[in-house]
């Protein structure tokens, strides 16, 4: 699945309307690569560039037609959103997700994804797969694992409604 993003991030590269976005905004950079698996099935993944100048990313979404968003950061204490260099993957998706599905296994037998959202980021200077699984039993399960050497660097299981407003 890395080797179709590196596919669609080089489709992108070619499209007029990423050509005009990269003229308006030469300093951005690719900064995150999402997709959502609902039901073992994967979808098309969305492309995130980080614009400085802005401090805004704008997400590609490859279909029949481009789709084209720009979206305010969620970053903390505005640090620097890093460069995803997809030349430092050595971990793919799928190793990756069976790394997660086997702590999943072996710490969280109960917990039955419905849905998996996975992000491809760079994290304190590391690639890494952010992976999320939303169970039946309502609750998240987040997994970090190093894209080169597929260590777990951060698990947490909590419930969804962990996140009601206080």
């Amino acid at each position: 699945m890395v080797e179709e993003l590196r596919k669609d991030v080089d489709h992108l590269k070619q499209i007029k309307e990423f050509k005009e976005y990269r003229h308006k905004c030469p300093n951005s950079y690719l900064c995150a690569g999402f997709m959502m698996l609902e039901n073992a099935k994967g979808g098309n993944w969305q492309i995130d560039y980080y614009c400085p100048d802005s401090d805004k990313i704008t997400t590609f979404s490859l279909g029949s037609k481009l789709d084209m968003k720009e979206g305010k950061t969620f970053h903390k204490d505005k640090k620097k959103i890093d460069e995803l260099n997809l030349e430092n993957i050595d971990v793919g998706m799928k190793k990756a997700l069976e790394i997660v599905s086997g702590l999943r296994d072996k710490n969280y037998p109960g917990e039955i994804a419905t849905k998996i959202i996975i992000i491809l980021q760079n994290l304190e200077k590391k690639e890494i797969w952010n992976i999320t699984y939303l169970t039946s039993s309502f609750k998240l399960l987040n997994v970090n694992v190093d894209a080169q050497n597929g260590n777990v660097i951060k698990e947490k299981l909590e419930s969804v409604l962990s996140f009601t407003a206080k």
